[in-house]
């Protein structure tokens, strides 16, 4: 009996001085900043972030797992657009909200994770460092997290970078395919304006040639 109250008392001063370790030391919520650069032009990669069906496409957050599913609320684009996901396989579940935006320039999104009611906060600013180059500037800041968990806040960081190394992986590849569909598109489209130009050049000569034969009939009687 003796035994376990020392065990018990071994726990309690364990856990005293962990939490208050945690209070002192760690911060409640963290703040942090992550840059990248894209080899696309702003336009096109910032709406790969303000549409959310875009952005869930390639995020590593959505693609890593098989089994999340995704609602989406209108408006789909832009400012008040909104997702929820759950992810049964992981026990997870969220709401995503797009709270502000300033098109080619900045956006702010909440995220609201399992049953969590403070929110993270991103704020993500686009910058055209050339005709075809993209800075991405991340600012992220968590929630307060209760004592006893904010020894979470020590891989945070490290954690939502490495989610943005493989997102921009996908983001890469994503533009890739668009840009080449963009181009495939556009020499379809001037194929067939160069059919249209010869057609009209066709009807143009036979518009012009009946008419002369017309007049010679007409010179003959």
């Amino acid at each position: 009996m003796r035994f376990f109250k020392i065990i018990a008392a071994i726990i309690l001063l364990l856990i005293g001085a962990y939490a208050a370790s945690m209070y002192y030391f760690v911060d409640e919520s963290k703040d942090f900043t992550i840059e990248k650069e894209i080899n696309y032009p702003v336009e096109k990669v910032f709406n790969q972030f303000n549409n959310l069906q875009n952005f869930t496409r390639w995020n590593n957050f959505f693609t890593s797992s098989s089994s999340v599913d995704i609602d989406y609320y209108t408006p789909y684009e832009g400012q008040g657009s909104s997702i929820s996901y759950t992810d049964p396989k992981n026990d997870t579940n969220g709401e995503m909200f797009l709270r502000y935006e300033n098109p080619n320039r900045t956006l702010r999104y909440q995220l609201f994770e399992d049953k969590n009611e403070s929110p993270t906060v991103v704020d993500v600013k686009f910058k055209a460092v050339a005709a075809e180059k993209t800075k991405i500037t991340w600012i992220v800041h968590t929630p307060k997290l209760s004592v006893l968990r904010r020894v979470e806040n020590f891989w945070t960081e490290d954690r939502f970078a490495e989610n943005i190394n493989k997102s921009m992986i996908n983001l890469n590849n994503v533009l890739g395919n668009k840009v080449e569909k963009d181009n495939q598109m556009a020499a379809i489209k001037y194929d067939s304006l160069m059919v249209e130009n010869e057609e009209e050049k066709l009807l143009l000569g036979i518009n012009v040639a009946l008419p002369t034969k017309k007049m010679r009939s007409t010179e003959i009687l």
